[in-house]
């Protein structure tokens, strides 16, 4: 189901002796941070238990609006009434795929002038990831900035500074239509990307003193990211004099007009550079703002302030409250440290079932540490039926992530045959990568391995790690 939203489509530790199965394996005891797929597709999210809804979008509307419908009303607005050739563009984007709507969409269609239909409408299309429909959302991009549309200027310059959408990057020609979209009214972007253009030197004269008037009269018309510029430089003290005043004002201002971005860093400003600093309940005001607008992240912060007992933050229980919220929004992270609650009965419950089942949850979001202490979970049957064969599929996944202590557990399964046939070789392969990727632990397992095989395997082995004997 493609849901329409405004322009265009939505789009730690060593195991001790009695280990299960006489094995050694280790947890993970590094935390970064919720992990990024590395450019893989995103999976299908996974079902939350019950009570903690997961959405992508804070506050979303519902999608209860025809999709299909309200674009060929906006393709009729673009092409002056055409009704036959509106329905065709329409069936050719939606391509029989079931789409619907919010309100919010709805609403800009309604209101679109026909510059402006043209400028959703293109962006629509270039968004659909359609090749075929690509021309002709440049087409109706062009036609809006023709016809006057200050937003369709910026987007357009944006796209050929950007070089995107088959386009040859062409700064001279976004220059020309910045220049002209930040004397209309209306403009929201042309300040800014004309700031960061003469502060690298692209395409105009590197020259920090215009960047930085384009950036305060772009703040002056109430430009979030101008606003955040200044907030920035004025913070690094390049190529202002760095002013944590300055600083404080422009980030305030702009967290205060809703900028989720604005709200988190104007956090890390409280946190780290107020003269001041740490002042955790400006920090958490903040934090608890953008968690309101749907950020996982300022909840999990959040949540850590109350767990960790910041001054000002001393309940866990609204600790846990906040890492549910931080589930809720898809925070994989968040899922596994509730995981981890569960597991030591801090802060929760002693529950192996929940624990599991949380883990199981962050590993399903492609965390590489959980889906390593899944499988050491379905290794020693803790809250989940033993399967040693699953448990190495789930180290495979994280260790193809690069995660070390998962490199290690699956060279030890391979090595002894748990879950999977016995293969010196691949056993080789794993304690060597997890050697390799600086996991100390590691080493002695890997020289006690070696030692144990013959002069022929170790040859061949060393040699090349993927050979078979």
């Amino acid at each position: 189901m493609i849901v329409f939203s405004s322009i265009g489509l939505a789009p730690a530790g060593v195991c001790g002796p009695g280990a299960v199965f006489a094995l050694c394996l280790f947890a993970s005891s590094a935390f970064l941070g919720a992990q990024e797929r590395g450019g893989e597709a995103e999976p299908a999210r996974p079902v939350l238990p019950a009570g903690i809804p997961l959405r992508s979008e804070p506050d979303a509307p519902a999608a209860d609006f025809d999709a299909a419908a309200l674009l060929t009303t906006l393709a009729m607005k673009s092409n002056g009434g055409d009704e036959a050739a509106a329905r065709e563009l329409t069936t050719r984007l939606l391509d029989g795929t079931g789409a619907k709507a919010d309100a919010a969409f709805a609403q800009e269609v309604e209101e679109a002038t026909a510059p402006e239909a043209a400028r959703i409408l293109g962006l629509t299309l270039l968004r659909s990831g359609k090749q075929e429909l690509q021309g002709e959302g440049l087409s109706l991009l062009r036609r809006a900035v023709e016809e006057g549309s200050v937003l369709a200027m910026e987007v357009m310059a944006r796209i050929l500074i950007d070089g995107e959408f088959g386009q040859a990057v062409a700064v001279d020609e976004a220059v020309a239509l910045l220049r002209k979209a930040r004397q209309l009214p209306g403009a929201s972007e042309a300040h800014r990307l004309l700031g960061d253009l003469s502060l690298s030197g692209t395409g105009m004269p590197k020259d920090a003193a215009i960047a930085i008037e384009s950036y305060r009269q772009g703040a002056g018309a109430g430009s979030v990211a101008c606003l955040l510029a200044l907030h920035r430089l004025f913070l690094a003290g390049d190529p202002v004099p760095k002013d944590l005043a300055e600083a404080e004002r422009y980030g305030r201002a702009a967290a205060e007009q809703g900028s989720v971005e604005a709200s988190l860093e104007l956090a890390t400003f409280y946190e780290q550079h107020v003269e001041s600093a740490p002042n955790w309940l400006e920090a958490g005001e903040w934090l608890r703002r953008a968690a309101e607008r749907g950020s996982p992240g300022a909840a999990l912060r959040l949540a850590n302030y109350y767990l960790s007992s910041k001054p000002g933050f001393t309940d866990p229980a609204e600790g846990i409250r906040f890492l549910r919220v931080a589930a809720g929004l898809g925070d994989a992270e968040a899922c596994f440290l509730i995981g981890q609650a569960y597991k030591e009965g801090v802060n929760l419950p002693l529950d192996p079932v929940a624990s599991t089942a949380w883990i199981r949850i962050a590993g399903d979001f492609g965390l590489p540490q959980a889906e390593n202490a899944y499988a050491l979970n379905l290794l020693s049957g803790y809250g989940v039926a033993s399967n040693p064969t699953e448990a190495v599929a789930w180290l495979q996944r994280a260790a193809d992530r690069a995660l070390p202590e998962a490199m290690l557990n699956l060279a030890t399964l391979y090595e002894q045959g748990v879950g999977v046939a016995a293969d010196p070789a691949l056993a080789f392969r794993y304690y060597n990568a997890a050697v390799e990727a600086g996991f100390e632990e590691a080493r002695p397992r890997f020289e006690r391995f070696r030692a144990s095989l013959t002069p022929a395997q170790r040859e061949a082995f060393a040699a090349d790690p993927e050979a078979r004997p």
